[in-house]
């Protein structure tokens, strides 16, 4: 059962009483003081003050009404103070339940019209127990609410002693300012890979995770095009990759998207060598090897036509300065951050280069998937909590992502991915059925408006139907009488019927304000909510 508490109402009673009784104090002594504490005096103090606080009540009223007292703004400093004696909730804003008495009550009072009930006017905090344990997805339009949505919740998760990463395909300064300031806060290692100034922040690793040579052949293959994966082409990819981190791997070199490149395009031909005089020419990994600088040049070029150029956009350029080890900066991977406990934030910049922000969202993403599978089979170890926030999650879905929405749960990942439209996981997954099993994965919905029919159905549909009571009203005039037929009779009627009808009446997801929500919560119902605006700091230094 989610907490809903009256904290905000009864602190605006206590200072209402105490700012008009401190007033109506200051007349009293003023009008002693000044020697005009006559009754006339008595009576006007007393009718202004009645005035000027009724009309400061009804204000606060319409405030209620309109949704802006409990939307307002909220510091970071303020969120940590509001969410310390709430350690295993993660408060949404202000709400309550959405059910069919709530929807009764609308019925009986607006006819249907959504704009007519806000949720607000409950005035009581929206808490998700136990942390939102389960992965979430967080819907809506652009600008209606989905980044406060993650402003809000991963400073809570920071204050918990998570371990918070953040991939965010567009970038900006808003959510790495507040993560930096929070980051501070707390006193919590913050670092931030940004694609768009790839020669600041740090250097990541994305390829520590791999325990075998197959599972790292097979996260590189996921970023060829999708028409060659299942193709010779891409089989014979994953093969020359497989063999070549084999080898490196038994020769514990080091494993770099520059050495790939360099051995593939060399066809193994100087590493062969190097296998046979350590091994000989009869070891498993000498034969693969040989067979590899052995293959006919032309076609073995024709072959790699798809994966050299990957590797080359990995090694060089943008890539090749974040995930490299040429550049002279410390390299991290995620396996120490996560046991520091850190803050990442990486923007992928998919605004100037899409092709270059999916591949590395994809190899971040196949690291967390890789770090999922060792913590799950190290169960027996204390970890740390991890909360990976993603935006636009429909330009990094794919099969990498689904592996870590399938693992994450059991060791302590959870995943809160943010999409317009369910439709765009469909088209990102290559079908309706793919884009069902992604959203089947998450615990928790976080919608906020969305004008895709497809999607409000799908929502509709998973909120529902009950039973409520309609009115319906009618009247009855008979046709004109005779004078000798006696007087006409007129009549009307009123009556309630039991009908059945969506918990979430048809249009409402359409027309909902911004910063307004209703959440599907595992074991919690249908909740109608409002978030506030996190207060962004200034530039930290």
């Amino acid at each position: 059962m989610h907490h809903l508490e009256m904290g905000a109402g009864v602190s605006y009673f206590l200072r209402f009483w105490g700012r008009w009784g401190l007033a109506a104090l200051s007349l009293r002594w003023i009008g002693q003081w000044s020697g005009l504490d006559g009754p006339w005096f008595v009576h006007l103090s007393t009718h202004l003050l009645m005035l000027a606080s009724g009309a400061d009540m009804w204000r606060h009223r319409l405030l209620f009404r309109s949704g802006r007292f409990a939307a307002g703004e909220i510091s970071i400093h303020s969120l940590f103070r509001r969410i310390r004696n709430h350690r295993t909730a993660l408060w949404l804003g202000w709400g309550g339940p959405w059910d069919a008495i709530r929807l009764q009550r609308h019925w009986d009072a607006s006819m249907g019209e959504p704009h007519q009930l806000s949720p607000v006017r409950e005035d009581r905090p929206v808490w998700l127990d136990n942390q939102g344990r389960g992965h979430m997805i967080v819907l809506g339009a652009p600008g209606t609410g989905k980044t406060q949505a993650f402003l809000l919740m991963a400073p809570q998760a920071l204050a918990r002693g998570d371990t918070v990463l953040v991939l965010d395909p567009k970038g900006g300064e808003t959510f790495p300012r507040c993560l930096q300031s929070a980051a501070l806060q707390r006193h919590r290692v913050y670092l931030e890979i940004d694609a768009h100034h790839p020669h600041q922040g740090g250097c990541l690793d994305v390829l520590a995770a791999g325990r075998d040579p197959s599972e790292l052949a097979s996260r590189l293959c996921q970023l060829l095009p999708l028409a060659e994966r299942a193709t010779v082409f891409g089989q014979f990819a994953w093969m020359t990759l497989f063999r070549i981190i084999a080898a490196l791997r038994g020769l514990d070199e080091s494993l770099t998207f520059s050495s790939l490149r360099f051995h593939v395009g060399d066809q193994g031909r100087q590493l062969v060598r190097t296998c046979w005089q350590r091994w000989g020419r009869e070891h498993t990994l000498s034969v693969g090897m040989d067979h590899l600088a052995r293959h006919d040049a032309v076609h073995y070029s024709k072959m790699i036509v798809s994966l050299l150029p990957l590797l080359e956009i990995l090694a060089t350029g943008v890539l090749g300065t974040l995930l490299g080890s040429d550049s002279g900066r410390k390299r991290f991977t995620l396996k120490e951050l996560i046991e520091q406990r850190a803050v990442v934030y990486v923007s992928l910049g998919a605004l100037s280069n899409a092709r270059v922000a999916q591949m590395l969202g994809t190899l971040v993403l196949g690291e967390l998937a890789a770090l999922a599978g060792d913590r799950y089979r190290a169960s027996t170890v204390q970890r740390s909590a991890v909360r990976i926030f993603v935006d636009e999650a429909a330009e990094l879905s794919g099969e990498t992502f689904v592996q870590l929405l399938n693992k994450g749960r059991e060791c302590d990942m959870q995943v809160t991915l943010a999409v317009q439209t369910l439709t765009d996981l469909e088209v990102a997954m290559g079908g309706m059925a793919p884009a069902r099993m992604m959203v089947g994965n998450a615990a928790h919905l976080l919608v906020f408006r969305t004008l895709d029919a497809e999607s409000c159905r799908t929502l509709n549909d998973r909120a529902g139907r009950v039973q409520i009571q309609k009115r319906q009203a009618g009247t009855t005039a008979p046709a004109p009488r005779y004078w000798w037929q006696g007087q006409p009779r007129a009549g009307a009627m009123l009556q309630r019927q039991w009908q059945e009808v969506p918990l979430i009446p048809e249009g409402w997801l359409t027309r909902l304000e911004d910063l307004h929500y209703l959440g599907f919560f595992s074991g919690q119902g249908v909740i109608w909510g409002c978030l506030p605006r996190l207060r962004v700091p200034g530039k930290v230094k």
